[in-house]
Order: structure tokens, then C-alpha cells, then sequence
């Protein structure tokens, strides 16, 4: 096929891709569906989980003329913990996908930088969903056994489970679309890595105010009050993922009785190093996966993406672009 027909081929895609296909309508209701479940899903966090006194079972947030007490451990709970959801990896990966479904299916004139940033929102959820159900979800015993009702964890299943299957189906209609460039898989570790800087800042943070905060009681020796203050840091850090634990990662224990604290030390930055490396190697290994998997067109020079991107730029500009094809 010579240039000539190349460009006409490209042309015709190119203005068939702009239309309001039956494809990218269901891929508008899943991420409009997405976006609810994940709103929905914050406000069970906030009334039935983070602010919820389980002694009384009832919602502190509801609670009218809290008491002193009260009204700390609400202020508590609503910082430490129903805030803090705004930081999980799991609330970015919903709200990515809703968004780029919802992106994909109305963005007409950026619908190269919306094919784009749906195949990043793919890679990212399905590496979200690696992390949760392998290092995570089984912690979930240990949280939720016995005062717990359904919806006090119903958000779990929510989150982790029913949402990742709607998004999944919503790319599964999307797919034939998705674009990448070919800079595309080395940058899908930036957010990766960002997160990682982000959370490692936090919990050094968070370690070290309780490590230093911590006022020994007479009579302890060195060793009792080190661990003592390891006691503190780790406890102030519980909330956060245990498996990226910096201090103890991977579930291990730090302190542990019989071993030296540099040794031990020593073990836990190896650790972290490579599980590091391994957290941001995941993402550019599933887009590459997923180029061959689902066959996704790759750009793989600035000039053909430039001309892609004229192509799609010349398509919107005749209108109209919003005829619905079947």
C-alpha cells in the first residue's frame, strides 16, 4: 500500500473513530455507572465505616451534641481515615477509569490524547486490582470478623471487585480503539513511581514523628526504649499499606527479638529496593502485554503520531462528528 492510500485508510478511521459508536455509548453509561458506584462508595465509608462507633452502632457523623471525646475521635476519624481514602491507589484507579470511559465517549476534538489516557487507565486499574487481591485482600480476615456488618466492609467488594469487572467490560468494548505511542510504555511508570514517592515521603513522615515523639520512662535501658519507639512509628503507621511497610516490608518484623537492628535494617532496604523496583517494572510489562493482547495500534515515531493526530484534528473540524454509526 503506497502513502497515498495509507492517508486515505488513516482518513477514514480517523472519522469513523469520531463517531458516537453503540461501542463507546456503553463505554459512557459504564464510566457515568463507575463514578457513581465510586462516590456512593465514599459516602458508605464515611457513615457506615470511618466515622461509625462501633461500640454504640451509630454513625458519629449523624450524632447530635457529641461530647468533647466525641467529637476528637470523629475529628480523628474523619482526618486519619475518610481522608486518607483520597490517597489509596484504589480510589485513583476507579476514578481513572470512570473518567477515561467517560473522556473516550464525548471527547471529540482530544480523542488521541483520550485513546491514549484510556489505555493508561486499563494498565493502571488492572495493576491495582494485582496489588489488592495479591497483598492485600487477605489482611480483610483480620479486619472484619466479628462486630462487622455487610455494609460496614461492603465497600471492599465495591471497590476492589464490582468496579474493576464494569471497567474491565467497558475496555473490552473500547479496546478496538485504544491508541498508544510508543513513549507511552516507559511513562506508565511515572505514575507508579510518583505514588510510591509520595507514599514513602508520607510514611517516613508519619514513622519518624512518632520515633522521636516518644518520651521513655525512667529506668528503661537503651534497647527497651528503641523499641519502645519502634512500637510508636510502626503504630502510627498501621493505616497505611502493609505490605509497603518501609520499616518491616513484606509483612516481616522489625524489631525482631534475637537479631541485631542493623541486621535487621540492613534486610528491610533490600527488601524495599526490590520491591520497588518490582512495583514500577508491573505497569510498562502489562501496556506491552496488552499492545500484543488486544492488538492495540502503537505510534511508534513523532512524526506518525503527528499525522495521526492532523488526521483526527482535520476529521473534527468536518462536521459533522457527532452522527450516531451502526
Amino acid at each position: 500500500m503506497d502513502i497515498q492510500k495509507q492517508k486515505i485508510v488513516s482518513n477514514q478511521n480517523a472519522k469513523e473513530s469520531l463517531k458516537m459508536t453503540p461501542n463507546k455509548i456503553v463505554a459512557l453509561i459504564i464510566g457515568i455507572v463507575l463514578l457513581t458506584f465510586l462516590v456512593g462508595s465514599l459516602i458508605n465509608d464515611l457513615i457506615f465505616y470511618d466515622t461509625y462507633d462501633f461500640n454504640n452502632g451509630q454513625s458519629l457523623l449523624f450524632k447530635h451534641n457529641k461530647t468533647k471525646e466525641e467529637w476528637a475521635i470523629f475529628k480523628d476519624k474523619f482526618i486519619w481515615q475518610f481522608l486518607m481514602r483520597f490517597t489509596y491507589l484504589t480510589v485513583h484507579i476507579n476514578l481513572l477509569a470512570s473518567v477515561s470511559l467517560i473522556n473516550y465517549a464525548l471527547n471529540k476534538k482530544y480523542q488521541l490524547s483520550a485513546r491514549r489516557f484510556l489505555n493508561f487507565a486499563f494498565t493502571y486499574l488492572v495493576f491495582g486490582v494485582i496489588l489488592y487481591w495479591g497483598f492485600v485482600s487477605f489482611r480483610l480476615t483480620e479486619r472484619f470478623t466479628g462486630r462487622l456488618k455487610w455494609y460496614n466492609y461492603f465497600h471492599v467488594y465495591l471497590s476492589h471487585l464490582i468496579m474493576p469487572i464494569f471497567a474491565f467490560v467497558g475496555f473490552l468494548f473500547a479496546k478496538n480503539d485504544l491508541i498508544m505511542w510508543k513513549r507511552d510504555i516507559a511513562w506508565s511508570t511515572f505514575y507508579v513511581a510518583g505514588y510510591i514517592f509520595f507514599y514513602f515521603v508520607m510514611y517516613t513522615t508519619l514513622f519518624v514523628k512518632a520515633f522521636n515523639g516518644y518520651n521513655p520512662e525512667p529506668g528503661l535501658t537503651s534497647d527497651q526504649i528503641y523499641l519502645k519507639r519502634m512500637e510508636a512509628g510502626n503504630a502510627a503507621t498501621t493505616f497505611l499499606y502493609d505490605f509497603l511497610h518501609f520499616a518491616k516490608p513484606l509483612f516481616s518484623e522489625n524489631p525482631y527479638k534475637g537479631f541485631s537492628h542493623t541486621l535487621i535494617w540492613t534486610k528491610a532496604i533490600l527488601i524495599d529496593i526490590i520491591l520497588v523496583a518490582f512495583l514500577i517494572s508491573i505497569s510498562p510489562l502489562l501496556m506491552f502485554t496488552f499492545k500484543y493482547l488486544f492488538k492495540i495500534k502503537m505510534l511508534k515515531t513523532k512524526e506518525e503520531y503527528l499525522e495521526y493526530k492532523k488526521i483526527l484534528k482535520e476529521n473534527w473540524n468536518a462536521k459533522p462528528i457527532l452522527a450516531i454509526a451502526y
